[in-house]
């Protein structure tokens, strides 16, 4: 399954605003009045982030709108390299500090 953030769609309109994909899905979410909480524990992309609030046009905003690959945004896996959630998955420990 592609990646939205490798869509080409979002790869240019990300090209035209001067921002990532991920900052265009984000701004999209926010623009259709969604509540977007983005997750990142990577100072560099907390910031850009923090740098989503910008408008797309109508053109950009229906563009975005057809691609409905019905994509989640939040994926734990491996593939991102970074185990957000591993000690809720029993394998490299617990939070809480004890032992099994």
């Amino acid at each position: 399954m592609e990646r939205i953030t490798e869509n080409p769609v979002m790869l240019a309109l990300g090209h035209k605003y001067n921002k990532s994909p991920v900052q265009i899905a984000l701004a999209w979410g926010i623009s259709n009045g969604r509540s977007v909480i983005p997750k990142s524990v990577v100072d560099w992309q907390i910031e850009q982030n923090l740098e989503a609030d910008f408008n797309l046009n109508a053109e950009d905003m229906d563009k975005i709108r057809a691609i409905d690959v019905k994509a989640r945004f939040n994926d734990p896996s491996n593939d991102y390299q970074y185990r957000l959630y591993s000690d809720l998955e029993g394998i490299e420990g617990t939070r809480t500090g004890r032992t099994h």
